[in-house]
């Protein structure tokens, strides 16, 4: 398992761009078994953090840029591969398993 990264925090904006590269080694990883998830998530003073979406990088990730990303890390692995993915939204139903919507008391 990879350490966690986190990103600076984009304040006062509902349309963040986060255009921060990161790098990590992956000699000792089992690459055809690698999974990558990057989590997108808002930021709140008060209350707990909210799952805004998620991105997927891999050799079996449903999405295609995540494969095709994962794909061209392996065949160049002396160089820097930089890819835009665009956040998978979660639904209501997946945060609700993730525990990341809170359920409002009844009054």
């Amino acid at each position: 398992k990879l350490k966690k990264w986190r990103s600076e925090t984009r304040l006062n904006t509902l349309s963040p761009v986060f255009n921060e590269p990161f790098r990590f080694n992956i000699e000792d990883m089992d690459v055809n078994n690698f999974f990558m998830q990057l989590v997108v998530m808002d930021y709140d003073r008060f209350t707990q953090d909210d799952v805004i979406g998620v991105v997927h990088i891999g050799q079996s990730v449903e999405s295609e840029v995540g494969r095709k990303h994962w794909s061209d890390v392996l065949s160049t692995p002396t160089q820097s591969v930089l890819r835009w993915h665009s956040i998978a939204l979660m639904s209501f139903t997946q945060k609700m398993r993730k525990g990341s919507v809170r359920r409002s008391k009844k009054i």
